[in-house]
């Protein structure tokens, strides 16, 4: 099941308390799942090392309106060759028309991961830049997340 929301507004249907902690445990299983193929393909490369020690706290309006407590996830940093560093940081479970948002810092442009999913249990990752906005994404497939890992500066 997917909420939409448009910033701090409330979605059109705001989900029970209990039907947002199941898509919580939902996003954080997702996250994991991601985390590891984009490892696994680090791994591949050569000279690239993963570190998921740092977190980032999450806290949204739908948790704040049902009482949910923020929690921690995994922030995903790579590190390859002399100091490049590409960090996967997700930011927020409840985005309009998606099932969540990861932000990519450390490439030459600014890219997003949006999880286009129709609803749980499934994840459809999509990589997101000025050049494919307009374009729907690219399927996050090995290929792509490698050439993404080489844009690290």
């Amino acid at each position: 099941m997917a909420f939409l929301t448009v910033d701090d507004a409330e979605p059109e249907k705001v989900p029970t308390a209990e039907e947002a902690r199941a898509e919580i445990e939902d996003w954080k299983r997702r996250i994991a799942e991601l985390f590891a193929m984009i490892r696994s393909v680090a791994a591949g490369l050569g000279g690239w090392t993963a570190d998921d020690s740092r977190t980032s706290v999450i806290s949204e309006r739908i948790m704040q309106l049902r009482g949910i407590p923020a929690y921690p996830l995994s922030i995903l940093e790579l590190h390859g060759p002399g100091k490049a560093t590409v960090k996967f940081i997700p930011d927020a479970r409840w985005v309009s028309g998606t099932r969540g948002r990861v932000m990519i810092l450390g490439t030459r442009r600014p890219a997003r991961l949006l999880d286009l999913s129709e609803g749980p249990g499934t994840a459809d990752w999509r990589l997101f830049d000025p050049m494919t906005w307009q374009d729907g994404g690219v399927a996050l497939t090995a290929g792509a997340i490698a050439a993404l890992i080489g844009e690290a500066r």
